[in-house]
């Protein structure tokens, strides 16, 4: 695939899910970062992600 035909999120947003009752993020061309203290959600939005792709939460996979 060329570059230009990599699949793009132009736009996140959230509602209800996890700890967010509303969140969006809108990502810049190139590499996004997100940090914060260690339970602050940063890595809801991966799952958010995760979830749209895989059409499950990654939590799931993890159980026994």
């Amino acid at each position: 695939m060329a570059r230009d035909d990599r699949p793009v999120i132009s736009t996140l947003t959230l509602t209800d899910f996890r700890p967010y009752e509303r969140a969006r993020l809108e990502p810049g061309v190139g590499v996004t970062e997100r940090h914060g203290p260690n339970g602050a959600g940063t890595t809801n939005g991966l799952e958010a992600v995760s979830f749209l792709t895989r059409a499950k939460p990654p939590r799931l996979s993890l159980r026994l």
